[in-house]
């Protein structure tokens, strides 16, 4: 199965062979969940990278993946299905139709967008789904029979999610529902999520489809996911406006390109230093963070040309409440 995006590139899916797979394994689950919540603990996310990935592949052959560690729910995903391979849960990569990832023309551009992992097993003779999803920080599966719909599992404060079965959409038989979410100030806010996906495919060049996405992202973020709120950063960067948001708890902070554009870049390092330091985040870290912060500066009209889609500049409107 192929779908085609608005630049040509092609989402590769592979169908998946159910025949030998095995009954659902409980106590496997059960550490899985530890994993997972370990891992919406501990990630990281750095959209930021991803600038010094576009100026210097340039002069050198290098992969994205490489320079792109942290890039969300896809590379969340990626290293917990390694943890779960070892314990001998076998799961796929599943990904989900574009709907609110950006505005109208950045989502249609990209097709799909969010990822998660799926394990199939067997559980009363039926075929049976359970879904991992880190990147959404869904803390514990949510799982449904093949053909139905799941029950409503908690998510978030006094909201819900779960799985509908869609019969007459062939391409995508089921979505992913949520009625919260947590937005860029860590608040819980009502939502209307629905991501249509199918899970008889799996979704295989996982990191090309990784590198698409930045084409229809006009908001590029750092943010953390720690259990200790007082640890919280979001560091959120309108490439359009031309704009630098930084959000704790307690404080909010804006600079405009133009503000920074005299700073050097142990400069702008001391200037977000100790937001690093309040949030536990490595120095290591803050060094990339600060390097593509004045390689974006000095450059934005050149990467905003380079990877942002046309028809998804045309259509932003900078007055829109983005709040994500």
């Amino acid at each position: 199965m192929e779908i085609k995006r608005n630049d040509n590139s092609i989402i590769k899916k592979r169908k998946i062979n159910f025949k030998n797979i095995k009954a659902y394994d409980e106590l496997k689950v059960k550490q899985a969940v530890e994993y997972l919540n370990n891992e919406i603990t501990n990630s990281l996310v750095s959209n930021f990278d991803n600038i010094t990935y576009v100026f210097e592949k340039k002069d050198k052959p290098m992969k994205f993946a490489t320079y792109n560690k942290n890039t969300g729910c896809i590379s969340s995903c990626k290293r917990l299905k390694k943890k779960l391979n070892k314990i001998g849960l076998k799961t796929y990569f599943v990904s989900c139709k574009a709907t609110d990832f950006s505005n109208q023309a950045g989502n249609e551009f990209v097709k799909e967008a969010h990822i998660f992992l799926l394990y199939p097993s067997l559980k009363n003779e039926k075929l049976y789904f359970t879904i991992f999803d880190p990147g959404f920080r869904v803390t514990n599966t949510i799982s449904f029979y093949d053909g139905e719909n799941s029950l409503k599992y908690p998510y978030l404060s006094q909201g819900t999610m779960s799985v509908k079965f869609l019969p007459n959409n062939t391409d995508y038989p089921y979505e992913l529902v949520a009625n919260k979410r947590i937005n860029y100030k860590h608040e819980i806010i009502d939502a209307n999520v629905h991501w249509d996906f199918n899970p008889y495919y799996e979704t295989v060049n996982i990191d090309e489809y990784n590198e698409k996405l930045y084409g229809a992202m006009f908001s590029l973020k750092l943010m953390n996911y720690p259990n200790d709120l007082n640890k919280y950063i979001c560091i959120r960067s309108k490439i359009l406006e031309k704009t630098i948001e930084i959000y704790t708890i307690n404080k909010c902070k804006l600079y405009s390109f133009k503000q920074l554009a005299n700073l050097n870049q142990q400069e702008i390092k001391n200037l977000f230093k100790d937001y690093f330091l309040q949030a536990e985040i490595p120095m290591k870290e803050l060094n990339k963070f600060s390097k593509n912060i004045f390689i974006l500066i000095h450059n934005v009209d050149t990467y905003i040309n380079q990877i942002i889609d046309p028809c998804v500049i045309k259509e932003y409107n900078p007055g829109y409440n983005w709040n994500k």
